[in-house]
């Protein structure tokens, strides 16, 4: 995943991707993330991938 395509999907409304897919929340995102099991580390909040480095990117799972 490159950081153009976090851009894109932020642009179209998604706010997750869960298990590479994306994902919009609409009802607050920090409670949505709240009913989530804390082992279940298949969710990437787009906004925060924003912060990964190139590499780091590159290694998360993406379905377009």
């Amino acid at each position: 995943m490159t950081k153009h395509q976090v851009k894109f999907l932020i642009l179209k409304g998604y706010h997750i991707l869960k298990n590479g897919v994306p994902t919009k929340v609409e009802d607050g995102l920090w409670e949505y993330l709240d009913t989530l099991d804390e082992k279940d580390d298949s969710i990437v909040i787009l906004e925060d991938a924003l912060k990964l480095s190139d590499e780091e990117l590159a290694l998360v799972k993406y379905k377009a």
